[in-house]
């Protein structure tokens, strides 16, 4: 709820709704803006590496031959670097049909903050879902194809208890607010920075809060 504690800057883009939560629009340029081409490159690293991870859990587990570990380890790469360039080549045309900008839809009160993409970039979104639910369905994994279409456009909820780290990045209008399970990126506009920082950074009792 807002408080006259936590007053709203001049020429702010945040409102007020009628429950008392802040609402704004976040949108950076992913041209000059690296934050969100870095978020895609870690989760994709994260991915790679729990494949790899796996495969090598699997190896261990048959007790394999050298021959074998050979084997695996060179079809485990192998499929890595294959969908490390196609994901380079979908995530360029991605950010190509944002035309150069991204936008999510924010909500924030006392207890966390929601994230939800604009309704242009959940249409975008949702057109690549299917490409890849097509091409997880050809490879014979239905139930993957329809998570990721269902998950693709939903609402990702940082509630500011469980946050264990909180990052602000004043040159990107960036704030990074971390748990185990979510990662979220919180864009603002340059007048409205100091005031998101600070409200989220003071309802995170249990997070290290820094600023770059």
């Amino acid at each position: 709820m807002a408080t006259d504690e936590y007053k709203l800057p001049e020429n702010t883009h945040i409102t007020i709704d009628e429950n008392g939560k802040y609402c704004w629009r976040g949108t950076i340029n992913v041209r000059d803006n690296p934050t969100m081409v870095i978020l895609i490159a870690k989760t994709m690293g994260i991915i790679f590496g729990a494949t790899l991870a796996i495969s090598i859990g699997i190896g261990l587990a048959c007790h394999m031959s050298a021959q074998d570990w050979v084997m695996m380890l060179s079809i485990t790469v192998g499929v890595i670097l294959v969908v490390a360039v196609i994901s380079v080549i979908v995530t360029l045309i991605y950010l190509n049909n944002l035309d150069g900008t991204y936008s999510a839809d924010y909500v924030m009160d006392e207890t966390g903050v929601l994230f939800r993409p604009a309704p242009r970039e959940q249409e975008i979104n949702k057109a690549f879902a299917m490409g890849s639910a097509a091409f997880s369905t050809l490879a014979g994994r239905p139930a993957l194809a329809a998570a990721g279409v269902a998950t693709v456009n939903s609402d990702a909820v940082s509630k500011f208890k469980s946050v264990h780290r909180v990052k602000g990045i004043r040159e990107h209008c960036c704030i990074k607010v971390s748990n185990p399970l979510l990662y979220n990126q919180v864009y603002v506009a340059p007048e409205d920075y100091d005031f998101v920082y600070r409200f989220i950074s003071s309802h995170c009792p249990n997070a290290k809060c820094t600023e770059v």
